[in-house]
């Protein structure tokens, strides 16, 4: 399975920070990590775990910690499945 990464310019932009601390370097690459790998997955937990490599139990505590959503996209003129 592909797994997400974020570019190599991105972590040094990151970590090129003096006061930033090396926790706070690891959030915001686990932030933009779930972001990118539930993007591509759709939205789908399933797919992105599997993107990510942590279990469903994992990902919702990250999301819960970072105060992230899960976005389901809202398609027009598709009616509602009754």
């Amino acid at each position: 399975m592909g797994r997400t990464s974020l570019t190599k310019s991105a972590v040094i932009r990151l970590a090129g920070n003096a006061a930033t601390s090396q926790a706070a370097i690891v959030e915001e690459v686990e932030r933009r990590m779930i972001r990118e790998a539930l993007a591509r997955s759709g939205g789908i937990q399933t797919r992105g775990v599997e993107l990510l490599g942590i279990s469903e139990r994992g990902l919702r505590y990250k999301l819960n910690k970072y105060g992230l959503s899960i976005r389901i996209p809202i398609l027009d003129n598709v009616a509602p499945d009754l």
